[in-house]
């Protein structure tokens, strides 16, 4: 499921949040995961993907990796509120995609996402 959040009501309610967000990387650079807002209204990306669960939003970053052809790697990062702010006025985005899942429970709760990854939560 994907609850969308204008990016400044968003930070208001989670001004201690914690997310994690997924990165892709082109043969050039690397990019956190966006999508349309409204595919009918939106001429380009404009929402920043963050979930509380670190494998639904490695899955999801995974899935859309899958589909864009020239992703050479993926990375899902842990990120307080003050950094999600900077990637949003980096790449113009305007609005907040929270993705949950059934992993959602499992992690914030414990500290971190329960795995041995290198997401920066402190699980690896």
């Amino acid at each position: 499921m994907i609850d969308f959040h204008p990016a400044q009501e968003f930070f208001h309610a989670n001004r201690n949040g914690k997310y994690y967000v997924g990165f892709l990387k082109s043969p050039n650079v690397w990019f956190p995961l966006a999508m349309l807002s409204d595919p009918a209204e939106k001429q380009r990306l404009d929402t920043l993907c963050v979930s509380r669960s670190c494998q639904a939003m490695t899955e999801v970053v995974k899935c859309c990796a899958s589909r864009i052809e020239d992703v050479e790697q993926t990375f899902v990062q842990f990120l307080v509120v003050a950094e999600i702010e900077g990637l949003m006025e980096r790449y113009g985005l305007e609005q907040i995609a929270v993705i949950s899942g059934e992993y959602e429970g499992e992690s914030m709760g414990g500290g971190g996402c329960g795995s041995d990854c290198a997401c920066g939560c402190g699980c690896g």
